[in-house]
C-alpha cells in the first residue's frame, strides 16, 4: 500500500515526486467554471427590489403543535404563506440575498431548481468526480501550505479558484484540532467521571472557538471544568466566568449570523452558553457510560440529540464524537471501526449531496424526518465508496463517514463560491499573538454566577419529564 503522500520524506521541501503528481493535476483540470449562466438564456436584469421588499419580520404565531410545528407569518407582503419556526432563518436568507435581488425570479428559481452548469456536469457521476477533484486539490493545497511551498499553494489557490475560506480535508493536518487534541491528553485521566467531564469540556471548546480561545489552549491557561452529580462544579463555573470576563466575550459572540461564520458560536448571550453546558452536564455521566458500552458512536449521536439547544448535526456533531474517538482511542479502541460506516447528515453536507442529485440547493435542509436523514445517509455511503474507488490520494481514501461528511460541508460552500460568488474569503491570520485579558471585577462576576442558577433551577423541572431512551439502552 502507498505511504501517505504527508508522511513521504522531506527533501528540500516537498518531495519530487508529489509535486509532479499535483502539477500534473493542476494541467488536467484547466480553467475551473465559475458564475456560469443558468440554463435559461435570459439577459441581465439591473434592478434592486425597494426597501420595503428587503424587510421579513415574524408577526402572527401560528401553533400548529409544538416544536418547530410553531409557524410564523412573515410582514413581508410577498410572503402569503406561514413559514415554519426551524426554516424561517434559511427563509430570510434566501429572500434577501444580494445575489438573488439583482436576477429576475424566472432565473432564481432555474438556479435552484438545478445547480449543475451546463455540458461537463449534467450527469450524476460527472458531478460525483467533481466533487473528488475539489478534494484532492484542497488536499493538495494544505499539503503545499504543510511544505511552505508558497509558490505551488498560489498556483494550486488560482487554478481552482480557493479564494473562499476552506478547512483541511484531513483532520490531522488541522491546526486547531492539534492543539485541541493536546489540550485535552494534558487534563483527561481514564475513568467514568474523567470521561463526564472531557465530554463536558470538549463541547465547551467547540462551541467558543477562536483564535483566543484555541491560544489560550495552546499557552496551557484554557481551565479544565468539571462535573459532579450532574452538575458543573463551583470552581469551574467561577473560572468560565473568569475567562468571559477576562477575555471581554467578544470571542464568543461576534460575527454570530447564521452561516455567516461557524468559527465562533452562534448565539446570542452567555446565558445561551450557560443554558447548553447546564443541559450537557446534567448528561454527562450518561453519556460517559454510553461511550464505553457497545455501539456507542450511533449511542451517543442519539443520546446528545436529545438535548435541550443542541440539534446534534453537522459540525458540532462531528468535532465532538471525533474528538472523543481520540482522546480516548486507547480506552475504546472499537471507536475507529464504528466511525468507518456512522455518519450523521447536517446542511452543508445536504447541499452538496443535493447538487451531486440534482436537487435544488436548499431541499431538505432542515428536514429531521427519519426517511430523508437515511436517504442521505445512504447517498453519503454512496459517495464515499465511489471516492475510495476514484482518487489515488491515500489520505482521502482512509476517510471515514464524519471525514467525508465534513469534505461535503466545505465542498458546499466552494460550489456556492463558484455559482454565486458569495462566502467568506480567505485571509491568511497568524497565530503569534498575544491574548488581550481585562481585570474581572467582582460585581460582574457574582452576576454571571446567578445566570447559571437560573439555568440549573430550569434543568431541574425539566427533568420531571421522562426521556426516551435509545433502543439499545431500554435492555439494560
Amino acid at each position: 500500500m502507498a505511504e501517505p503522500a504527508s508522511k513521504r520524506a522531506r527533501v528540500d521541501g516537498m518531495p519530487a515526486d508529489l509535486r509532479d503528481v499535483i502539477e500534473k493535476s493542476l494541467v488536467s483540470i484547466g480553467q475551473v467554471e465559475f458564475r456560469k449562466r443558468t440554463h435559461k438564456k435570459s439577459g441581465s436584469v439591473s434592478r434592486s427590489l425597494a426597501p420595503e421588499d428587503l424587510v421579513h419580520e415574524q408577526t402572527e404565531t401560528i401553533r400548529k403543535g409544538t416544536g418547530n410545528r410553531v409557524h410564523f407569518m412573515c410582514t413581508n407582503h410577498n410572503c402569503e404563506e406561514p413559514i415554519r419556526n426551524d426554516k424561517w432563518d434559511t427563509h430570510v436568507l434566501k429572500a434577501t440575498s444580494d445575489r438573488h435581488l439583482q436576477e429576475s425570479p424566472e432565473d432564481v428559481l432555474e438556479r435552484s431548481m438545478n445547480f449543475a452548469p451546463d455540458g461537463e456536469w449534467d450527469n450524476k457521476e460527472s458531478r460525483m468526480q467533481r466533487v473528488v477533484t475539489f478534494m484532492e486539490q484542497r488536499h493538495y493545497l494544505a499539503l503545499a501550505r504543510q511544505h511552505g511551498e508558497a509558490d505551488l499553494a498560489k498556483k494550486i489557490t488560482e487554478a481552482n479558484r480557493f479564494f473562499v475560506r476552506l478547512t483541511n480535508m484531513v483532520r490531522s493536518m488541522d491546526p486547531t484540532s492539534k492543539i485541541l487534541l493536546s489540550h485535552y491528553a494534558k487534563n483527561y485521566k481514564p475513568g467514568v467521571d474523567e470521561l463526564a467531564s472531557l465530554i463536558l469540556n470538549v463541547v465547551f471548546l467547540r462551541n467558543t472557538m477562536s483564535l483566543e480561545m484555541v491560544k489560550m489552549c495552546e499557552q496551557g491557561k484554557m481551565p479544565w471544568l468539571r462535573v459532579e452529580q450532574g452538575r458543573v462544579d463551583e470552581e469551574s463555573k467561577r473560572v468560565a466566568d473568569e475567562m468571559f470576563l477576562a477575555l471581554g466575550g467578544r470571542v464568543f459572540f461576534a460575527h454570530v449570523n447564521p452561516m455567516k461564520s461557524r468559527s465562533r458560536a452562534p448565539r446570542r448571550g452567555w446565558g445561551e452558553l450557560v443554558s447548553e453546558l447546564v443541559s450537557f452536564a446534567k448528561k454527562a455521566h450518561e453519556l460517559a457510560s454510553v461511550w464505553l458500552s457497545d455501539h456507542a458512536v450511533e449511542k451517543i449521536a442519539f443520546e446528545i440529540r436529545k438535548i435541550s439547544g443542541f440539534g446534534g448535526k453537522g459540525f458540532r456533531m462531528k468535532e465532538i464524537v471525533l474528538d472523543l474517538a481520540e482522546a480516548t482511542r486507547a480506552q475504546c479502541p472499537s471507536i475507529d471501526d464504528q466511525l468507518v460506516d456512522f455518519g450523521v447528515v447536517g446542511p452543508g453536507p445536504r447541499r452538496a449531496l443535493n447538487f451531486v442529485n440534482n436537487r435544488r440547493w436548499f431541499d431538505f435542509e432542515q428536514d429531521r424526518s427519519p426517511a430523508i436523514e437515511m436517504m442521505y445517509v445512504n447517498e453519503l455511503r454512496d459517495f464515499r465508496a465511489y471516492l475510495v474507488a476514484n482518487t489515488d490520494v491515500v489520505e482521502l481514501k482512509s476517510l471515514n463517514l464524519l471525514g467525508v461528511q465534513f469534505a461535503l460541508c466545505e465542498a458546499s460552500k466552494y460550489f456556492f463560491y463558484l455559482r454565486y460568488g458569495s462566502g467568506a474569503l480567505y485571509r491568511p491570520s497568524s497565530r503569534d499573538f498575544d491574548v488581550e485579558v481585562k481585570e474581572c471585577l467582582q460585581a460582574e462576576a457574582a452576576r454571571l454566577r446567578s445566570i447559571w442558577s437560573y439555568w440549573e433551577e430550569e434543568n431541574v423541572e425539566d427533568a420531571t419529564e421522562e426521556d426516551e431512551l435509545h433502543p439499545d439502552l431500554r435492555l439494560q
